[in-house]
């Protein structure tokens, strides 16, 4: 009985489903540099937009506010981050939805306003670990990350 033989072979689906396996892979761990990338440029946005209202509020009353809504800012749509100016926080809707692990404040730069200076500060969690990614800004336009999420 000699016939046409159809269809594969084990190996060659064993060997197919390893491909696939890879390129998965490849595809997730770009797409996670990606979204982490999309939430650091939130907070560099939104820590730039505190320094400019802050910097429009002392041009015209000579001293920095330590509150949002006194400098009218607000971010607009989903915030990853949490941001602090004096006393004042801003947590946004997604955090309030998906609250931050249960781990000890990052420590960092105090979010503070002393009249003729302030440094606001902003940290959140980009991805999903125990530590947390710390960012602050002064009046001198100063932006730093403290503390990279990254990294650890």
């Amino acid at each position: 009985m000699t016939g046409n033989k159809r269809g594969f072979s084990l190996v060659e689906l064993m060997i197919i489903v390893a491909i696939i396996g890879i390129i998965v892979t490849l595809a997730i761990t770009t797409y996670m540099n990606f979204i982490v990338k999309s939430r650091r440029s939130e907070v560099r946005y939104n820590l730039e937009g505190i320094y400019k209202a802050e910097l429009s509020w002392y041009g015209e009353y000579n001293y920095f506010s330590d509150s949002f809504s006194t400098i009218r800012w607000q971010p607009e749509g989903v915030c990853q981050y949490t941001y602090f100016l004096g006393g004042a926080e801003y947590k946004g809707k997604d955090i309030l939805a998906n609250p931050e692990p249960t781990a000890p404040s990052p420590p960092i730069v105090p979010a503070t306003v002393a009249g003729s200076s302030f440094t606001a500060k902003a940290w959140g969690n980009i991805d999903n670990d125990p530590t947390f990614d710390v960012w602050h800004i002064n009046d001198v336009k100063d932006m730093q990350n403290t503390v990279d999420d990254l990294s650890s």
